[in-house]
């Protein structure tokens, strides 16, 4: 059996990543691929090793659901400089301001600034993370173009 672990700013409570990895296996195992439906299916039972993983309060998960939808709203609007102009985010989610700020204001705010800046950088960096995870699955003609991959991204990490 593997041993598993969560990923960094995992956001899993209630239950430990073995149990999951283990759970997510059979799963796989039992239905040659882990589909989100039979997850779910299969984690209602109140003894399911993966059921505490679950908010089974429909008015609270309604809620988070409303909430994730909220994210991505707000996440989606870019805006348009026209004349072919690639476009700018409108709004950064911003930590130390407590949620979305829009880019007019960061623009002006050299502190909200630096910490959306810091706040790309990290994802620069978990998108290494990924490229390396990647290229241990890929095959060896792949693995080159990976590494180049991995090159440019740590160049344009840098620059930022």
């Amino acid at each position: 059996m593997n041993t598993y672990t969560f990923r960094i700013n995992s956001q899993v409570t209630g239950i430990d990543a073995q149990t999951i990895g283990g759970e997510l296996e059979r799963i796989e195992a039992e239905h040659g691929v882990i589909d989100p439906h039979v997850v779910l299916d299969e984690s209602r039972p109140e003894d399911a090793p993966l059921h505490g993983a679950f908010e089974w309060d429909d008015s609270l998960a309604a809620e988070k659901y409303r909430l994730d939808q909220s994210r991505r709203l707000i996440r989606s609007i870019e805006i348009d400089r026209g004349e072919g102009r690639p476009c700018d985010l409108a709004f950064v989610n911003v930590s130390v301001a407590g949620g979305y700020v829009s880019s007019s204001v960061i623009s002006s705010r050299p502190d909200l600034y630096e910490e959306a800046r810091r706040a790309f950088a990290a994802r620069y960096e978990a998108q290494l993370v990924q490229l390396n995870k990647l290229e241990n699955l890929a095959p060896t003609a792949r693995k080159k173009n990976i590494s180049k991959a991995k090159e440019l991204l740590t160049s344009a990490a840098a620059l930022v």
